[in-house]
């Protein structure tokens, strides 16, 4: 588990990185193989699941969130949702 929250915050820290130094736009980011270009800041965002929400929340970024999706698989009996 701590090598996992250890390789989580690396990632982060690198995404932070990227993310303070490109303030200039447009702006293109390729992601496994796909370009995509922004011509301005996003204005407005979903978010899918709780982690991405929560990440957004403490990046001070809850009034540009739109909606929040979340997914519930439950083969136990815990959570809300049903299979």
């Amino acid at each position: 588990m701590l090598i996992k929250k250890l390789v989580l915050a690396s990632v982060l820290a690198t995404l932070a990185n990227s993310v303070i130094a490109a303030q200039v736009y447009p702006l293109t980011v390729e992601n496994c193989g796909i370009k995509e270009t922004f011509n301005r800041a996003p204005q407005r965002v979903v978010t899918v699941g709780q982690h991405e929400t929560e990440l957004l929340l403490a990046l001070g970024l809850e009034k540009k969130n739109q909606c929040h999706v979340g997914l519930v698989w439950s083969t136990t009996g815990c959570g809300s949702g049903t299979r």
